[in-house]
């Protein structure tokens, strides 16, 4: 006979060794008796399954049935979706963890659109224009127009 046992926390890591908590059962109308050496697990009358004391620990008699992986998803999105829930992840990046398989259900959608600029990215100071080496414009005067990267501090709020 087989008993299903819902909203568990499964450890696949422990193999058949797995826990099972007392007040679980007690909850779900099970009634649990100990022994000196046994203990047995009822549901109304019937005694559904026993436990021995091993080395100061109760095995229950029996085997898990290990359950079928229901909770594992796999989702496909754009990478644009993909970039906004891994933290604004480099492009690059993400496709990585796609090709080489290195996220399990994770998939990018086909023929999906890569957005250069993100605004959260670009509020966020990610990116920024280039500056350029030569000017495209001609100069009227000399200095005129001057490029620097010496700058600061500024006394303005960022984007929280």
């Amino acid at each position: 006979m087989v008993y299903k046992l819902w909203d568990v926390y499964y450890v696949p890591n422990m193999g058949t060794n797995n826990l099972l908590s007392v007040t679980y059962m007690s909850e779900r109308n099970y009634s649990i008796f100990f022994g000196r050496d046994e203990c047995s697990i009822l549901k109304g009358t019937n005694v559904i399954r026993k436990a021995i004391k091993r080395d100061k620990l109760w095995i229950l008699e029996g085997k898990t049935l290990f359950p079928i992986q229901e909770s594992a998803h796999v989702v496909r999105t754009s990478i644009n979706t993909w970039h906004r829930r891994l933290g604004h992840a480099i492009m690059q990046s993400i496709k990585k963890l796609v090709n080489q398989s290195m996220v399990t259900g994770m998939e990018v959608e086909k023929n999906s659109v890569v957005h250069t600029h993100c605004i959260s990215c670009l509020k966020g100071k990610r990116t920024r224009d280039i500056i350029p080496k030569k000017s495209n414009i001609e100069n009227p005067r000399r200095l005129h127009r001057v490029y620097s990267d010496v700058c600061g501090p500024f006394d303005v709020e960022g984007y929280a």
